[in-house]
Formats: structure tokens, C-alpha cells, sequence
């Protein structure tokens, strides 16, 4: 019953973020064969031999190094808006707490159906460059594009975990996509600008397996950080939502 009301609640949110990561995805890949006419064009005209970018050099620029993981952080926060908060706003939470269940398991479901969909989301991104590189007579391993899609939802987990502390405050639903934006964007610039240690570990460098471009290692520690850092924030919403008095 409640992953259904999950579902109900975000499934038109889903689809819009479904088809907005397609759409962003392959208007990022598309212009490849203009590149390459373009600096082809460039080469004959200066008389210098110049090498044409790859495929699979011109996804990770443009998409996997940075713009999927940016694009599912907005996805995730718009998934992840709402929740008891928003039925306190809507005047259904008292139907929902008097459902015979305990108000942790309903975060819980909420919280796995969530992550379904934001999984969903994850694989129709990393399936971008596959799916271009086919149209453009190219190729891209479809390995390597798994590798991103799971990194960005595993190196994600923290944000799913805020997110879910954040539906159990009552602050409108545009308030919620904006403290989870905010958070993820300080917490990787901060750290980033001024504990240059702690770059590797931030969460955009996670969720787009820097680590694995730059020396062949998965990036676990950042991995096993998000899981343990969702789990922290779950316990504290699970906590808030025990304490609350709709």
C-alpha cells in the first residue's frame, strides 16, 4: 500500500525525469559529428596535422565526467520532494499514520521506492552514449557506461538520504530541491577548494568515477562513504518522523 502511494505521488515527476535525462543526454552527445567535421575543417586550413577527438574522449568530456552526475542530483532532488511533509500540507497524513504499519517502515518503502526510481534513471543515463554511438557509427562499451550509471547512483546514496530527512520537515516542496542542490554543490566545493585531501571523497568526483578515469581503481571509499552517510541521515529521519505530532 505505501510504496504505491510512493509511486502515485512521484510517478509523473519520474517520467518528467526520465525523459529530461534522455533529452539532456543526447543533446550533449549529438554535436559530436560536428566536432569532428570542424576540426577536420581546422586542420586542412592550417596545414598541421591535428588529432580528432574520440567517441569515447568527447562522452566523458561532455557527459560522465561531470554533466550526468549534475543532471541525476537535480532528478533525485525533484523525486525526493515532498513525502509526510507534504501530505501535512495536503491534510492526508492522518490517513496515512493510522495505516496498521510502524511510521519507520513507511519512511523505508518510501525511501526503496525512491531509489528504484532513481536507479531507473541512472541506467537511462549511462545508456546515452551507447544508444548515440550506434547512430553515429560509432561505439562505446557498454561495460564502461554501466560503471558510470552505478557509480552515480551508489556515490548518490547520501543525497537520497538527505533528501528523505528533508521530506519529513514542513517546508514547501521547491524549499526541499533547494537545501538538497545547495548541500550536495557546498559539500563538493568546500571541500574540494580547501581540503585538497578530501577531493577525491567529494560527491560529484564519486558519483562520476574520477578515480577509475584517472587510474583504473573504482572509487569504493567514496562509495561505502555515501551508503554510510545515507544511513546516518535515515536513522535521523526515521528519529524526526517518530517524534513528529501531525
Amino acid at each position: 500500500m505505501i510504496w504505491r502511494l510512493a509511486w502515485v505521488e512521484t510517478r509523473w515527476r519520474f517520467v518528467a525525469s526520465l525523459v529530461g535525462m534522455l533529452a539532456v543526454g543526447l543533446a550533449m552527445l549529438a554535436p559530436y559529428p560536428q566536432v569532428v567535421e570542424a576540426s577536420r575543417a581546422a586542420a586542412q586550413k592550417s596545414g598541421v596535422a591535428l588529432q580528432v577527438m574520440s567517441f569515447h574522449a568527447y562522452a566523458w568530456g561532455w557527459w560522465f565526467s561531470t554533466s550526468f552526475a549534475l543532471v541525476w542530483i537535480l532528478c533525485a532532488c525533484l523525486l525526493c520532494a515532498g513525502g509526510v511533509a507534504r501530505e501535512a500540507r495536503a491534510g492526508t497524513i492522518l490517513y496515512t499514520l493510522s495505516l496498521p504499519m510502524p511510521r519507520s517502515r513507511l519512511l523505508w518503502l518510501r525511501g526503496a521506492v525512491l531509489t528504484a526510481e532513481l536507479a531507473a534513471i541512472a541506467l537511462a543515463g549511462c545508456a546515452v552514449a551507447p544508444l548515440a554511438a550506434v547512430f553515429m557509427g560509432q561505439s562505446y562499451p557498454l561495460g564502461e557506461a554501466l560503471l558510470f550509471g552505478t557509480s552515480v547512483l551508489l556515490g548518490g546514496l547520501g543525497l537520497i538520504g538527505l533528501a528523505v530527512l528533508i521530506s519529513t520537515v514542513r517546508v514547501p516542496g521547491w524549499l526541499q530541491v533547494g537545501l538538497c542542490v545547495f548541500a550536495v554543490l557546498a559539500v563538493s566545493g568546500v571541500a574540494g577548494a580547501f581540503v585538497h585531501e578530501l577531493s577525491p571523497y567529494t560527491p560529484l568526483r564519486v558519483m562520476s568515477a574520477w578515480a577509475f578515469v584517472e587510474n583504473g581503481r573504482l572509487p569504493y571509499a567514496g562509495w561505502l562513504a555515501s551508503a554510510a552517510v545515507a544511513a546516518a541521515l535515515l536513522l535521523v529521519a526515521r528519529a524526526r518522523l517518530q517524534r513528529c505530532d501531525f
